[in-house]
């Protein structure tokens, strides 16, 4: 026992502190994601029901790639379909073409969106009941609820709609009657969702050169075999922002063998790329050394000015992230050595002189970066930023939390609703609509100053209820702290005094409003 004591004695705070972190760890507010719940429809609901589960279906099955909600920005919206705001009551007013009733003519629009088109739009809607929406029925009659709610009191059920005909919901859809690139291309309507042109995003990700063949590099794929894939089995690889399940997943089945092959053509300028003459192409070392410099002077260039250190700890992490790059695989460490080491005498000049030069530019450009790190500089005072400004506790605890929201388990759905509608409409410009502090309003405020990211633990998830009512009502622009906050009551102290907007809360709805941002965010008020 005693020899074994001078090994087990180490042990004993390394438990300690470990045991200490994962406490820490799991008493630190979690936030967590939950799977969305299937929709339950049955013929029971009623059209308001129906109405709130079209809504949902609406957003989850890519409709807003394409249409747009804006009231009154007319009948386009600025989107690839036409806007759905209103759309009930265009159709009572009159608006030609299509069924004169509205619920027919929604119904036409979602099982066969050819039959009719608003005046300046392509047919670029697939059926609704076929991929890649796939709307059942009792799912279109919801959708169709929603849609007569954005105008008139939603009043279809489940039975009131038709269901779509045997010979709609069976016919093979449309394809491409000609093999041809450039006729495919339109005769299946890609151009609405896809571009030809560098940089051009629409729906889905542009068809240019550089594009495609990073997107093939990621995959470790050729670019015939990426695009064949892509048509294919769409959902193998969805590249980041852009939305997901969007594109139809039976072009396989309605292109025939040739067109598939040919399909590969469609990007002209892709395929004209990939077939590009090697020695046309820069060396890795070469890309590296313009990529890295690129990076430089981006952060150089930027405004507002970067600190040094900043830019530093960029730039290391762009070398790490080159060196694994080039580190991943054999061949372009070999690529990348036999650049300096392996030299030919029948290579071209021009390579001779890439590497000389970065022979020579690379150590002056370090001996610069050494020198201009060490020298002397001078730099204004650091501003003096902070997020949660310091209040005194004779002013939080006057402060009284009513007893309708002290208890976040008995908040009431009604209550949360309405602060819902007051923070759309008061705080969603700066703040955001997924409350991420991403509203259109944040890009104009001068860094640091950014609105408040509810979703980050950081934020409300560290905050009493009565400091946050402090923070919304009294505490709002602090200029010794650099915020933009507005306060959002008119001090008690100076009613005439303008609180710098047109709408005050009452201590009511202040209140709701901060149930809401508890609510909508899934974290709990501190104790």
């Amino acid at each position: 026992m005693n020899r074994a004591l001078p090994y087990v004695t180490p042990l004993v705070p390394a438990f300690v502190v470990i045991g200490f972190f994962v406490w820490f760890a799991n008493w630190i507010p979690q936030t967590r994601w939950e799977p969305p719940k299937a929709q339950e429809i049955s013929a029971s609901l009623t059209p308001p029901e129906l109405a709130q589960i079209g809504k949902t279906i609406v957003r989850q099955r890519g409709c807003l790639a394409c249409h747009t909600i804006e009231p009154g920005a007319g009948v386009k919206g600025g989107g690839r379909g036409p806007n759905l705001a209103g759309i009930a009551a265009r159709r009572a007013q009159g608006a030609k073409g299509g069924p004169g009733n509205l619920v027919d003519y929604l119904a036409q629009s979602l099982y066969e969106p050819g039959a009719y088109l608003v005046e300046g739009y392509a047919n670029i809607m697939p059926p609704s009941i076929s991929a890649p929406a796939n709307l059942g029925y009792e799912e279109a009659v919801a959708v169709i609820a929603y849609l007569q709610s954005l105008g008139k009191a939603a009043t279809v059920k489940v039975g009131d709609v038709p269901k779509p005909a045997a010979s709609v919901r069976s016919a093979p859809s449309a394809g491409a009657a000609t093999d041809d690139p450039v006729a495919m291309f339109t005769a299946l309507a890609c151009e609405g969702c896809h571009s030809l042109k560098t940089g051009e995003t629409k729906v889905g990700p542009a068809l240019d050169a550089a594009g495609m063949k990073q997107a093939a590099a990621e995959r470790g794929m050729s670019l015939e075999a990426f695009l064949m894939e892509s048509i294919v089995d769409p959902k193998a690889y969805e590249r980041k922002g852009v939305p997901s399940g969007v594109m139809p997943a039976d072009y396989g089945t309605r292109m025939n063998a040739t067109q598939l092959q040919r399909a590969g053509a469609i990007p002209r300028r892709a395929r004209a790329a990939a077939m590009m003459p090697g020695a046309l192409r820069l060396p890795l070392a070469t890309r590296a050394f313009l990529v890295l410099a690129g990076i430089f002077l981006l952060l150089k260039l930027l405004r507002p000015v970067i600190p040094g250190s900043v830019i530093v700890l960029y730039m290391g992490f762009a070398i790490a992230g080159i060196v694994i790059h080039i580190t991943l695989r054999d061949e372009r460490i070999r690529e990348f050595a036999d650049f300096f080491i392996a030299e030919s005498a029948g290579e071209p000049v021009a390579i001779r002189i890439q590497r000389w030069g970065l022979l020579a530019v690379v150590p002056l450009l370090i001996g610069w970066s050494v020198y201009d790190a060490l020298r002397p500089t001078y730099a204004p005072p650091v501003e003096i930023f902070q997020r949660h400004p310091t209040v005194g506790e004779e002013i939080l605890g006057s402060i009284k939390v009513p007893d309708w929201v002290a208890e976040p388990a008995k908040w009431s759905p009604e209550s949360v609703a309405q602060g819902k509608v007051l923070y759309e409409a008061n705080c969603a410009v700066c703040h955001g609509e997924k409350l991420d502090g991403k509203g259109p309003a944040a890009e104009g405020f001068r860094y640091p100053i950014r609105p408040a990211n509810f979703q980050d633990a950081g934020t409300i998830a560290q905050l009493t209820l009565p400091y946050v009512y402090w923070r919304l009502t009294v505490g709002g622009i602090q200029n010794q702290f650099n915020s933009a906050m507005p306060r959002w009551t008119t001090p008690a102290d100076d009613p005439e005094a303008s609180s710098l907007h047109s709408y005050d809360f009452t201590a009511d709805e202040a209140w709701k409003v901060i149930m809401y941002l508890y609510r909508a965010t899934g974290f709990e008020p501190r104790r």
